[in-house]
């Protein structure tokens, strides 16, 4: 069982480093999920999105990356009352560890985490990516 996160589902504008750790966490985990199925070893990932913590992200300022961010930001977080506390994300790592379904693998946790995620695989990974592309672009509110 390890933590990923939405990022390493998705790509996200000025969030290279860290998405590309967690797209490699999430890469790791499914080859053992392959690799250990024969012993009967199960392998699982939670992926959270942004968690009520007093954890804080740099956020760089970059010129002509105002709009973009301002409206990434409002799709991750449209407000404090919409994101999971960390009380929440325990429940799920419990229903998890306690899942009978030896074949699931990852777990998504919180309501705009499971939202994305489910467009994502709704739309498929190249619809997807344009749809995310034209919120993060849009002059208007997202």
């Amino acid at each position: 069982m390890t933590t990923t996160s939405l990022a390493g589902e998705m790509g996200l504008a000025l969030d290279g480093i860290y998405a590309a750790d967690k797209w490699a966490v999430t890469g790791v985990c499914e080859m053992l999920y392959h690799e250990l199925a024969p012993f009967g070893i199960q392998v699982k990932i939670i992926v959270p999105g942004v968690v009520k913590t007093g954890f804080k992200m740099e956020t760089f300022a970059m010129p002509g990356f105002d709009q973009l961010l301002k409206n990434q930001t409002k799709m991750l977080m449209p407000d404090t009352d919409s994101l999971e506390s960390p009380e929440e994300v325990a429940q799920d790592i419990f229903k998890a560890v306690t899942d009978k379904d030896r074949d699931r693998m990852c777990y998504v946790t919180g309501k705009i985490t499971k939202e994305l995620y489910e467009k994502r695989q709704k739309l498929g990974d190249e619809a997807f990516r344009r749809y995310i592309r034209n919120q993060l672009m849009s002059k208007r509110k997202v």
